[in-house]
């Protein structure tokens, strides 16, 4: 879906930022889950994880657009406006 939300001139430098900021957070989740499993325990562990889920479902849900059956064009017009 990354490559879909941004215009052709700049797709390639947007797609390599957003493929560097997942790769950051997904070090920072296996950095700091052990660290957690000792502080607060597997069920504490568990539930942050849960809330950040949730977190996430519900922005995904809101503000990302529904791509399915559109153009380009199309999908790139839903951000612009």
């Amino acid at each position: 879906m990354i490559p879909e939300l941004f215009p052709t001139y700049m797709r390639g430098r947007a797609s390599g930022l957003c493929t560097v900021l997942l790769w950051g957070i997904n070090i920072c989740v296996g950095q700091f889950t052990p660290m957690m499993f000792e502080g607060w325990g597997g069920t504490g562990t568990f539930v942050f994880w849960m809330i950040m889920d949730f977190i996430g479902a519900i922005s995904i849900a809101k503000f990302a657009p529904e791509t399915k059956g559109k153009t380009l064009e199309e999908i790139q017009a839903l951000w612009t406006k």
